[in-house]
């Protein structure tokens, strides 16, 4: 097998499908790293630390197969929409309240948004390929993906240093309102129900 040495690039649904999932992941993966270190700024113990950063994972068990249901139903373009900006809610509480109950109210919420965006940038990575490519497109959405997680650990522990939690929360939600914007104006996925398309390939 002959490998090509010219630069291949993710088609464009996926890139900006992906980079927007990053975005909202700024914020969660910058929760891990200043959380734990710094409870006390949210005063809360570290007991209660660990029952944060549990809760999204754990609503997961739930919100997987639901997120999968809203999809098939309503298509990619609202719920992806829907969790771009729910997850804006999150930011605002880890930057704004001190109440364990409304932080772990945040923390499931942004568990309910991530199955829904891991869902549909998975299945758009999926749909924009064919027997050739299908590996480097799912490889290449996980990737940029994880930019967020990579960049919301480094410059959220450095920044909440430097300028305060609350500002570098503040920074993060408006990178999120703009992938939003972005993706709503660049998808092309508006009205393509996940069932319909299945049905139509089988």
């Amino acid at each position: 097998m002959i490998f090509s040495t010219k630069l291949r690039l993710p088609p464009f649904p996926v890139t900006i499908t992906s980079l927007s999932v990053a975005a909202a992941l700024l914020g969660d993966a910058m929760i891990y790293v200043v959380m734990p270190s710094r409870p006390e700024l949210w005063y809360i113990s570290i007991f209660q630390v660990g029952i944060l950063l549990s809760a999204n994972r754990l609503v997961r068990l739930f919100t997987n197969p639901a997120s999968a249901y809203i999809v098939a139903r309503f298509g990619v373009y609202q719920p992806f929409q829907w969790s771009l900006l729910a997850s804006l809610s999150v930011l605002v509480a880890y930057a704004l309240t001190s109440s364990f109950t409304l932080l772990l109210l945040a923390r499931l919420t942004w568990g309910a948004c991530w199955s829904t965006l891991r869902l549909v940038s998975q299945w758009i990575a999926s749909d924009q390929s064919d027997e050739t490519n299908v590996g480097f497109n799912l490889a290449s959405n996980a990737s940029l993906i994880r930019i967020g997680s990579i960049g919301g650990a480094l410059f959220g522990g450095i920044l909440s240093d430097y300028i305060g939690y609350k500002l570098t929360f503040s920074i993060f939600g408006t990178l999120t309102i703009l992938s939003w914007l972005v993706w709503r104006n660049a998808s092309s996925y508006r009205y393509k129900p996940i069932g319909e398309h299945l049905k139509g390939e089988r």
